[in-house]
């Protein structure tokens, strides 16, 4: 793991204020600033976990090891293939999300 969730967030914030990044997310600008201090001394749920990972476009399991879950996902080549598999599922569900957006556009 390269990277804290805190971190993360602290470079985010750098960039843009709490509250957008609470609009982004889902998450209130509070617990934005308290994770980004680390004051959470517990695990964030999972549901704030995955607002982070959709608001930067990034894999739910690549955000829960930045805020310290093994997930146990080797290093190594088996795990580039599981980050690989990870990629793939997120360009089908981006490219399913589209297709409904378009068929509910036609009025379907």
């Amino acid at each position: 793991m390269s990277q804290t969730l805190a971190a993360f967030l602290t470079r985010a914030l750098e960039r843009t204020s709490s509250r957008e990044l609470a609009t982004r997310t889902g998450i209130s600008h509070t617990n934005i600033q308290r994770m980004a201090r680390g004051d959470r001394k517990m695990l964030p749920e999972i549901e704030t976990l995955q607002g982070i990972a959709t608001a930067f476009e990034l894999p739910l399991y690549r955000v829960m090891e930045m805020a310290g879950v093994d997930l146990g996902i080797p290093d190594d080549a088996a795990g580039a293939e599981v980050r690989r598999i990870a990629a793939l599922g997120r360009q089908i569900t981006a490219d399913l999300a589209q297709l409904i957006r378009h068929i509910q556009a036609l009025g379907g």
